[in-house]
């Protein structure tokens, strides 16, 4: 029986205050990382594509079903689009979730109200659970609760409603029962009047049994009547049985006049392209044509075509040269365009390409641009000769500014950062004080104090914002085909001399370590950078030739924290943020069942015996030096 003061129900400004909360506790529950980061991440559909899929069907286009009927009337529950790798299908589904024509077809089927729209894009190189039904589940389920009445989050999710309304923090996972369970309660009871439209991308990066998505997909709409589905994928045989008989339509059947559209487009952009325009137009046009019809309804293709024929003409190529360029390139062949790419640098191009493929692929968390830069750094000696202090902003921009040129340079844009819905400039302004010139010199220290709080705001923003930039492959399929067996190890023998990315990737982690400001430490961030810096060491211990260069910067590990967590030790600090003894180490944050443990003990619970066995060795040979001068 709860305690009678849990009974009372608060009333007024407070009692929405408190409902409030409890709504944001439940909705933040069903967050997980960067579970933005894929709609982020897909490009914009060009002003001048797309256009079709809400229009009737031509009739001399091949075959597919009228999309624009799909949402206006209450015949069709799942509409499935199609089409081989890098056709364009996740740029079609943002760009329909984006469209207000969606929105306004759907009123016809739901009678003039509003739909509720939930979205979610499968990505089988992000989160295990961006690939996961887990992370299916609660993504819909957030869309779905956002915007509706508290009332009906409650009837949803009553348990995790009471367990906001008593805890400030809900630790029990979410499985896939109760997420499908509170799903079908608002689908199909507490808001059973309400319609629905989900948009699922990408069902083919699904990372598990097919046909358990396919039957999950099939039973919300057989069970619902308030529900639509559109849901893309490749034309896997799984998918295509289950999906072809209903409305759909294949992608490279449709898209000749957007993709004609895009490559005049990425031409126009290019002043050599221009040019040559205005000099000889025939040819211009031919060529363009040709790329076009070579693209045979791949936008990925077109997209890897145009900047190998941009690069071919500014570095001289004739229209001869171009058009010998395009004819060696099998229509539609994308795996052959990428070799032709990677095949144009020269040596010491394909050595800095070679370092960044394998760094990128080596990264254990996210390939965040600055990490990679930091392991990209020629001075390989600078995780030990660097002291720790805090990483200056400037230093941190002028790396992401040189990793974003090496991505275009040397990996030819096969390696991409994103778009962010985040704003980096810094176009943002503090505002000047009054033009009261009273000469009250308190006011004039308030004002100063308030700018430097307001700058010191600024640059925390954009530090985080760096540091937190990712770099990604520019398709699924330049993944796939670059870290296939035979294509990797071509692209490991570029590099000139023998290079560990495990070992590089470790020293980033020390420089970032050492780089954290010790005043506003966070444990999580502290020990993440601690972790990965031990992890990777651990990877290239048995490397031959690493063991002591890895020691050495295992002792860089253990007196950057040492120097980080100073303050949490020192008693004369009187803020001090913690409870640690004087006398106490760093490792008894993470140790906490161990009496007080020290380096040693953190290097044998993460498995690194071979610190162990060195240290051992060190201190038996300082004690024998100590014996003999006795």
């Amino acid at each position: 029986m709860l305690p009678p003061f849990l009974g009372l129900k608060p009333k007024g400004t407070w009692a929405r205050a408190y409902e409030g909360g409890v709504r944001a506790r439940v909705l933040h529950r069903l967050t997980f990382r960067n579970m933005e980061d894929r709609e982020q991440q897909i490009p914009d559909a060009d002003d001048e594509t797309f256009h079709w899929v809400f229009r009737d069907p031509v009739i001399n286009d091949k075959p597919w079903s009228s999309f624009r009927d799909f949402l206006r009337w209450p015949t069709s529950k799942i509409y499935w689009i199609t089409g081989k790798p890098g056709s364009g299908k996740s740029t079609l589904m943002k760009h329909i979730r984006q469209s207000l024509e969606t929105r306004n077809l759907l009123r016809y089927w739901s009678g003039g109200r509003n739909v509720l729209q939930a979205r979610f894009y499968f990505c089988n190189s992000g989160e295990n659970m961006q690939m996961s039904i887990e992370g299916l589940l609660q993504s819909l389920l957030l869309d779905c609760l956002r915007p509706i009445p508290s009332s009906i989050i409650q009837r949803v999710l009553p348990a995790r409603w009471e367990v906001a309304c008593l805890f400030d923090q809900d630790d029990v996972p979410w499985g896939e029962e109760e997420l499908l369970g509170a799903l079908r309660t608002l689908l199909m009871d507490v808001y059973a009047h309400q319609k629905f439209f989900f948009l699922i991308d990408g069902l083919d990066e699904y990372f598990g049994e097919q046909s358990q998505l396919i039957d999950l997909i099939m039973e919300l709409a057989e069970e619902t009547n308030n529900l639509k589905l559109c849901i893309s994928s490749r034309r896997w045989p799984h998918f295509h049985d289950a999906f072809m008989g209903r409305p759909h339509l294949v992608l490279e059947d449709l898209t000749d006049a957007d993709i004609g559209h895009y490559v005049e487009a990425k031409f126009e952009e290019s002043s050599a392209f221009c040019q040559l325009r205005q000099r000889e137009p025939e040819n211009f046009e031919r060529l363009m044509r040709d790329t076009c019809h070579k693209a045979e309804g791949c936008f990925l293709w077109a997209q890897l075509a145009v900047q190998y024929l941009t690069d071919a003409l500014s570095n001289g190529d004739s229209i001869g040269d171009l058009e010998n360029r395009l004819g060696e390139l099998f229509p539609g062949d994308i795996e052959r365009i990428i070799e032709k790419i990677i095949a144009s640098l020269d040596e010491e191009e394909r050595d800095d390409a070679s370092r960044i493929f394998q760094i990128v692929r080596s990264c254990d968390d996210f390939a965040t641009v600055l990490c990679v830069a930091l392991a990209d750094l020629e001075d390989t000696n600078l995780a030990k000769m660097t002291s720790a202090k805090v990483m200056p902003v400037q230093y941190k921009e002028s790396l992401s500014k040189i990793m974003r040129r090496t991505l275009i340079n040397r990996c030819q844009g096969l390696l991409d950062i994103p778009a962010s819905n985040e704003d980096e400039d810094d176009s943002d302004e503090t505002e000047e004080g009054s033009d009261d010139e009273s000469g009250n010199e308190s006011d004039d220290e308030a004002d100063e104090e308030e700018t430097s709080d307001v700058s010191s705001s600024k640059q925390n923003t954009i530090t985080n914002f760096i540091s937190h930039l990712e770099i990604k492959y520019l398709h699924r399929v330049v993944k796939d085909y670059i870290e296939s067996p035979h294509i990797w190890d071509w692209i490991v023998s570029m590099s000139s001399v023998r290079f560990d990315p495990n070992l590089s990737l470790c020293k980033a982690n020390i420089l970032q370590f050492k780089g954290l400001d010790p005043l506003s430490l966070s444990m999580s961030e502290f020990w993440f950078h601690a972790e990965m810096a031990i992890k990777y060491a651990v990877r290239c211990m048995d490397v031959e030739g690493n063991v002591r260069e890895v020691i050495e910067l295992l002792d860089e590990v253990d007196s950057t924290g040492n120097a980080l967590t100073y303050h949490y030790t020192n008693p004369t600090f009187i803020d001090r943020p913690g409870s640690l003894g004087e006398d106490d180490h760093w490792a008894t944050f993470f140790l906490p069942s161990v009496s007080h443990p020290n380096f040693s003990h953190l290097m044998v619970a993460c498995g690194v015996h071979q610190y162990l066995t060195r240290r051992l060795r060190k201190e038996d040979a300082l004690m024998y030096e100590l014996w003999k001068l006795s």
